[in-house]
């Protein structure tokens, strides 16, 4: 299925074209664009809403999407670019922690879609 982001600022989900307003996305939020097109709006599925959205309210670029994370030994923090590459960076004492292991692992994968990883 085909996807696209959020525009900025903050557009939203609509239950019809040009109708009542059922939910705010984010800037960079992971749209799902549905089959259905009507002119200036197309059907969309994102943060488990279904309805529709104006196009120009969407993009094809992801943004830099980085998440801050206490993993217990230390603060890590978790990298997403927007050409899907996966990045951990672990603050803890020793090179041999599960994160610092799984951060060689993740940053050598890409994503397609939120929700499927491949090699």
């Amino acid at each position: 299925m085909p996807f696209a982001f959020a525009g900025y600022p903050a557009p939203f989900i609509f239950d019809a074209p040009g109708g009542t307003k059922t939910q705010q996305l984010i800037w960079g939020d992971f749209v799902t664009l549905l089959v259905e097109d009507d002119g200036e709006w197309t059907k969309v599925r994102s943060r488990r809403t279904t309805g529709w959205m104006k196009k120009s309210h969407l993009q094809e670029e992801r943004l830099l999407e980085v998440n801050f994370v206490d993993i217990g030994q230390g603060d890590g923090t978790f990298i997403v670019t927007p050409d899907d590459r996966f990045m951990v960076i672990d603050a803890g004492e020793s090179d041999n922690t599960p994160t610092r292991r799984c951060g060689r692992c993740l940053a050598t994968r890409r994503r397609s879609a939120p929700g499927s990883i491949r090699r």
